[in-house]
């Protein structure tokens, strides 16, 4: 019994470890894609099927420059290129798109927080060049 709470406690400790690892990496993805202008951030979470993470690089007026995605079950997983949400615009209907179902659920989080930053603009009176 006490070996089975040792394990477990190695296992946790691991998780954590390589967890940290996930966030270094994708702090450099997020930093290397801010450099070049705004970023919008989607995701999809879940505790037992894959989640997903989705960068934007978009324009001001919402038009999607380059996008990455990391889409999976582990701590491993990597950011990938989507070009398919290349030059196209964040408010746009994703819902016939042939994408993964995930994917289209982090894209929609990420057109949410789109709306999201536009209404705080707008409420404060920031203009939208400020959104860069």
């Amino acid at each position: 019994m006490i070996q089975l709470i040792i394990l477990i406690i190695f296992v946790w400790a691991l998780q954590c470890i390589f967890t940290l690892f996930q966030l270094k990496y994708f702090n450099r993805e997020y930093i290397n894609l801010r450099k070049k202008g705004f970023v919008l951030i989607g995701r999809q979470r879940s505790r037992i099927s894959r989640g997903c993470v989705i960068l934007l690089l978009i324009t001001r007026e919402g038009e999607i420059l380059d996008g990455r995605v990391m889409n999976g079950y582990t701590v491993f997983t990597k950011f990938r290129a989507l070009p398919s949400v290349k030059n196209r615009n964040i408010t746009e209907n994703w819902e016939n798109e042939k994408i993964d179902a995930v994917i289209k659920k982090a894209l929609y989080n990420a057109q949410s927080n789109y709306m999201k930053e536009l209404e705080m603009l707008n409420a404060q009176n920031i203009p939208a060049e400020s959104f860069s």
